[in-house]
């Protein structure tokens, strides 16, 4: 069974390395350690790869809107004042056509800059698994904006905070995060980041389901918003994207 999951993942992991330009500067993490519970869709045409790399950047954008939160005041502040029926949507806290950065924006764009352009040391850091490039030879700079370019305009994606909460004042001790599986599956894997070290790292790779959203409190989902001018998502297997871990 291991065995199995292992090929998979590696098979999930390739896919996604060839179905966008990679630069040798842009690190690729893999997080080594596989968790028998975590289910892995079949690859079966080019609609599951594109399904892949779009779950893969909406975790990545969730795991680095966790760090922000969990360490910057102001732009927690932010967000408690935006957010509407748990949710506020992506375009809404990084606007690529407003000179004017938010404590949200300026946060998260230096956390993913810093992504492409450092190798992290995965016992320090255990990111989700594959950030994609935009460019052959391109600066780190120019892999966010591409990144950004294709999380906001080519594509609609609402963080949910299905727990509604977010402290304003004093640093949370820990934040979750994972996004939609674009199936039907009721988990997906996410990732854990604890305000202070633990267990030599400060983030821990977990199965997010309804329990652990239930126990744990401030929980951040990535998941793409139907819209039928420029996201219909119709390939992608999967009736209303609000019912995960919507209970």
């Amino acid at each position: 069974m291991m065995k199995s999951l292992t090929a998979l993942k590696t098979l999930a992991l390739v896919c996604l390395i060839f179905t966008s330009c990679q630069t040798d500067n842009v690190e690729i993490p893999i997080d080594n350690e596989i968790n028998s519970e975590k289910k892995v869709p079949e690859l079966t045409d080019k609609s599951s790869y594109d399904a892949l790399l779009f779950e893969g950047r909406m975790q990545w954008t969730a795991f680095i809107a966790a760090k922000v939160l969990l360490h910057n005041k102001n732009a927690r502040t932010e967000v408690t004042n935006m957010i509407s029926n748990k949710t506020i949507a992506l375009e809404d806290l990084i606007n690529t056509d407003d000179v004017t950065e938010t404590a949200f924006e300026q946060d998260f764009m230096y956390e993913l800059t810093e992504y492409y352009r450092y190798v992290r040391n995965p016992e320090e850091d255990r990111p989700p698994h594959g950030i994609s490039g935009c460019c052959t030879n391109g600066t780190a700079e120019e892999h966010a904006a591409a990144f950004v370019n294709y999380m906001v305009n080519m594509n609609c994606v609402e963080l949910y905070f299905p727990n509604y909460i977010i402290y304003a004042g004093n640093n949370p001790t820990e934040i979750s995060s994972t996004a939609h599986p674009l199936t039907e599956f009721d988990s997906n894997y996410g990732y854990i980041r604890y305000a202070e070290l633990q267990s030599d790292s400060p983030t821990d790779e977990v199965i997010v389901n309804q329990n652990y959203v239930d126990t744990h409190h401030i929980m951040i989902i990535a998941r793409p918003v139907r819209d039928t001018e420029r996201c219909e998502y119709r390939d992608i297997p999967v009736d209303d994207f609000t019912e995960f871990l919507n209970d």
